[in-house]
């Protein structure tokens, strides 16, 4: 980490970078305890982000190698990597109205944070991060979804705070995806906004 990726925005210091490999199960057990997804799915992902796909995970950590305190995923799709899948299978059944899936699109898929780390101001660098990395990788656009969560912080606030505007909210939004919901005791019930912005 150089030094300019260095933050104190509470008690906590903390850096900002890049996935490397040896990442992998402290960010599968921190997606699945915070989450509840398939490991395997999960892991797609990570494979993702280790592949030639514009797809970038970022870490927020103490130290070089220090346990991960939160971590947030961006893929961008373009005219060599839009084969359909945004729209028939990430958005499969949800009703995106006039949002153009053709056009190149920051996905911001995930991001995680330590319970203890919240409101530390760690989510907000990873979220500054990823929108550089999807306009570095020149997205037109960029999506994601904020799980509705009662008695947690969820990210719709920082949707709303980096100027994302709500395409719709729909109920029950994971309930044929998630059978390990940490809110509900397995399969989910939750609600879900799907945020949207041009870039």
């Amino acid at each position: 980490m150089s030094a300019q990726n260095w933050f104190r925005t509470g008690p906590i210091a903390f850096g900002v970078r890049e996935y490397r490999p040896g990442d992998r199960e402290q960010i599968l057990d921190l997606w699945q305890s915070r989450f509840g997804c398939d490991r395997e799915l999960s892991a797609q992902w990570l494979d993702e982000v280790e592949s030639d796909y514009p797809t970038e995970c970022y870490i927020a950590s103490p130290t070089q190698n220090g346990r991960i305190l939160g971590f947030g995923i961006t893929a961008v799709t373009n005219e060599d990597t839009e084969d359909g899948w945004l729209e028939d299978d990430y958005f499969d059944g949800v009703d995106l109205g006039e949002f153009e899936c053709d056009r190149p699109t920051a996905v911001m898929h995930i991001g995680v944070t330590r319970p203890e780390c919240e409101n530390q101001g760690i989510a907000t660098e990873l979220w500054k991060h990823r929108l550089a990395y999807a306009r570095e990788h020149d997205a037109e656009q960029a999506i994601g979804t904020s799980w509705h969560r009662e008695n947690h912080v969820d990210s719709r606030v920082l949707f709303e705070k980096f100027g994302f505007e709500p395409l719709g909210e729909f109920s029950r939004y994971y309930k044929d995806a998630r059978d390990d919901c940490p809110d509900c005791d397995g399969m989910c019930e939750c609600d879900a906004t799907v945020y949207w912005r041009d870039i």
